[in-house]
């Protein structure tokens, strides 16, 4: 690093860790520019790039007697007992939640397909990939801790053709090894009086089809509907882009909002953030501390 311009680009949480790079590129002479990482499709104040994580609350409203803990298999049992598949107002769609390690090939293949292509799309002009490998991707959708709901199109012939859109969720969190465990137990320490009966839930956020994206809000409201009448206490976790923040929680409150009837939903809460950065460094001009 004594000669010549190297570029260096890393994650930044609260600020810390360009406070410590400065200090040490100070020390030994060094100098930095910020190279901006934007995205000019965010809002205007977020449009250097950054990930965060989102948490919206629901909590049963019942009173009196003790609460139990139910994991998402619980809220499936449910549903196939109590609620099942549902049909569009228009009869154009229907909707339905699978366990993971239920689905057929097809099913995981169309859907692979569908969040494949519209990440495509989401990560163009974005220096932040969210985008799993597709290993990873059926490691968590396949899963039996998964839950996925999912709308198709219903054909002239009325038969399902199409996925329109889905989205899936996860309460086994060992295996979402990005997310500190002890960091959001304590961020969530709020709810401390639920703490053997809140389920911390983690899902990816909607995907839809090009075709399918007014039908974004059927998949969530059904699993809404499911978990809210089977008694389920939920945190339910989800990352944004500084782009996807624009619609991704709006999607989400709306849905619970509108749908639980026996849950009180809070409003989506940022629980953590980290910004990217470019620096081009060198021995000469830009700034030091």
């Amino acid at each position: 690093m004594s000669i010549g311009t190297c570029a260096l680009y890393f994650s930044d949480h609260n600020s810390i860790e360009q406070k410590v790079l400065s200090e040490i590129l100070c020390k030994v002479g060094m100098h930095y520019m910020e190279r901006p990482l934007l995205d000019y499709r965010a809002d205007e104040d977020d449009k250097q790039a950054s990930l965060l994580l989102y948490s919206c609350c629901a909590i049963q409203n019942t009173s009196g007697g003790e609460q139990n803990r139910i994991k998402l298999r619980d809220v499936y049992v449910y549903y196939i007992e109590n609620i099942g598949p549902q049909f569009s107002s228009d009869g154009d769609s229907i909707t339905t939640l699978d366990m993971g390690n239920m689905i057929s090939e097809l099913q995981a293949d169309e859907m692979w397909d569908l969040y494949n292509n519209k990440f495509d799309f989401l990560g163009e002009g974005h220096p932040i990939s969210m985008q799993d490998s597709k290993d990873d991707f059926f490691k968590l959708l396949r899963s039996k801790n998964t839950i996925i709901a999912a709308t198709y199109l219903i054909g002239a012939d009325n038969n399902i053709n199409k996925l329109a859109c889905f989205t899936y969720f996860i309460d086994d969190m060992d295996q979402l090894y990005w997310l500190n465990q002890g960091y959001l137990d304590e961020k969530f320490s709020v709810y401390a009086g639920f703490k053997g009966c809140l389920t911390n839930i983690f899902t990816p956020g909607i995907v839809s089809s090009g075709s399918g994206g007014h039908y974004s809000f059927l998949p969530i409201s059904l699993f809404a509907r499911a978990g809210d009448t089977a008694g389920l206490n939920a945190s339910v976790l989800f990352e944004n882009t500084n782009f996807s923040k624009r619609y991704v929680p709006r999607i989400v409150e709306t849905a619970m909002g509108k749908t639980c009837k026996n849950t009180v939903a809070g409003p989506s809460i940022m629980v953590d953030k980290v910004t990217y950065r470019l620096w081009s460094i060198s021995n000469s001009g830009g700034s030091c501390l």
